[in-house]
């Protein structure tokens, strides 16, 4: 079979009977729907470990669909957004692709913020006989979430962003006055935490990308420190060993190495198809 014929027989593929009631711009996903639900299911399927990662995906799709989104920061910026919930050793365990704003109500929206309620609605399906660790992107991560999971026995860290952090951010000291490598925290009233190193983030290669990285961990600290290889400042072309947080140790180690997984998988797919058909 050719590539062109094989591409016109999936693009014609039915998976739901086409005098269904139900319309389109109700559930955007309705014909899909079924397939979607069967992978779904089996990862469902899978048990839960004690260390979980979530952060959105782009599926690359550019084709007709009211779900179709478009984000240019991603490797892919046309797709369908999915949220992933995943093993430290990259298994999918749960997924939600997000079709429109009424994925979920305004009031749930209002009390976590839609990346609280993309790890709420995730973390469902996660047993709460034992604790477990939540690593997430920078979208998902917030201030109520970290309050809202110990309930459930589970615990956050995750990048976040100064203007989310209510004020916290000022307390702590200023770039221009910490070395390279130093750490510092601030702890609030309540007990919210904020995890700020200056290092630089190991995916990132450019000289100019030796700035702030900020945590925010209900689950893990400065200490135990460590230590990792970075670009000297004052020495070009030198790698000298830098002290490195507990907690972006962690989240490097959990949350990178997933990212540059999917980015791969996703190239490689996509590659594999253009060169040449089944």
């Amino acid at each position: 079979m050719t590539r062109g014929r094989f591409s016109k027989l999936r693009g014609m593929l039915p998976f739901v009977h086409i005098t269904q009631t139900a319309s389109p711009t109700e559930n955007r996903l309705l014909r899909v729907e079924p397939i979607v639900n069967s992978f779904r299911k089996a990862c469902l399927e899978m048990l839960r470990p004690e260390v979980l990662s979530g952060d959105e995906q782009m599926v690359p799709f550019s084709g007709r669909s009211l779900a179709r989104q478009y984000e240019p920061s991603k490797p892919h910026s046309v797709g369908l957004k999915n949220f992933i919930l995943s093993s430290s050793d990259w298994l999918v365990l749960d997924f939600l692709i997000y079709t429109s704003k009424r994925t979920f109500s305004d009031t749930d929206k209002n009390e976590l913020g839609l990346g609280g309620e993309v790890v709420k609605h995730l973390q469902e399906t996660v047993p709460m006989d034992h604790p477990v660790h939540v690593f997430s992107g920078r979208f998902l991560t917030g201030m109520t979430l970290e309050k809202f999971l110990p309930k459930r026995n589970a615990y956050l860290a995750g990048k976040y962003v100064a203007n989310r952090t209510r004020g916290a951010a000022s307390k702590l000291p200023s770039e221009n006055n910490r070395n390279h490598g130093e750490s510092c925290s601030v702890v609030s009233s309540d007990g919210e935490m904020c995890n700020r190193s200056k290092i630089s983030h190991q995916k990132i290669r450019k000289w100019n990308d030796h700035k702030s990285v900020m945590i925010l961990s209900s689950a893990f600290g400065i200490n135990p420190e460590g230590t990792c290889r970075r670009g000297s400042i004052e020495k070009q072309k030198q790698k000298v060993d830098i002290p490195q947080p507990y907690c972006v140790k962690a989240y490097n180690k959990n949350m990178d190495d997933w990212t540059l997984w999917t980015g791969t998988f996703l190239i490689t797919g996509q590659r594999s198809l253009q060169r040449g058909g089944p």
